[in-house]
């Protein structure tokens, strides 16, 4: 919840779970987990972990911005890092190359946790949740590896139900697990945005991200 308006001004907003809120599914009433600096400490402190004795981690970061993290991967990884230090953890970032950091995060031997994020194709609320399917560990679509027998069948139930209100139910479900359980700690959802000349007509912002320039035409150069 501090992350958004201190990091990204504007370009995102806090999220409370792992949908957005315009797909279809999403919970308003989830709470996310609370930004209690005492609480961490106090539990680090029950770990064995102590100001002469932290707790050490290598946080995993990307260098360039992604359609879902306009700031980069870097520059979020650095405000992970302040604020693990505010409770006594030492955290060690190291950045890669988009597709080199996609190397590393599949060999699972380089760091502790890292930032990552996803955008969705298709509007369903399946298209985000499946990263949490335990049979997606193999493929690399679920990068933290969660395993969850309950997920995997509310998941398979809810590909199998067409009736939308029930669908919603079935996802609300998963969506409180995956909360609990934090396989991820759910950050932002940016907000799509593009600057462009006056002159060009046509242009349109798609919701995935990608740019696309076939049907854009310049003023006095029509097709």
């Amino acid at each position: 919840q501090r992350l958004a308006p201190r990091l990204y001004r504007g370009s995102a907003r806090a999220a409370n779970g792992p949908l957005p809120p315009f797909v279809p599914g999403y919970d308003p009433k989830l709470k996310p987990l609370p930004y209690n600096p005492e609480k961490a400490r106090a539990l680090l402190q029950e770990c064995g972990y102590t100001r002469e004795n932290p707790l050490k981690i290598t946080l995993l970061a990307y260098v360039n911005p992604r359609p879902y993290n306009p700031v980069g991967g870097e520059k979020l990884a650095r405000a992970i890092q302040a604020d693990l230090a505010k409770v006594g953890i030492e955290c060690e970032i190291r950045t890669y190359a988009w597709q080199e950091y996609k190397d590393a995060l599949f060999r699972a031997e380089d760091g502790d946790c890292f930032v990552y994020g996803w955008v969705g194709d298709n509007g369903d609320p399946d298209n985000f949740l499946s990263l949490f399917d335990g049979g997606e560990i193999a493929s690399s679509l679920n990068t933290a590896r969660y395993s969850n027998s309950r997920i995997d069948y509310l998941l398979a139930a809810g590909r199998r139900t067409m009736d939308p209100a029930a669908r919603a139910r079935i996802y609300h479900d998963v969506q409180k697990v995956v909360l609990e359980e934090a396989p991820w700690v759910y950050l932002t959802h940016a907000t799509a945005m593009v600057a462009y000349r006056p002159e060009l007509y046509n242009f349109k912002l798609h919701p995935t991200g990608v740019v696309r320039f076939a049907e854009v035409y310049k003023k006095g150069r029509e097709r």
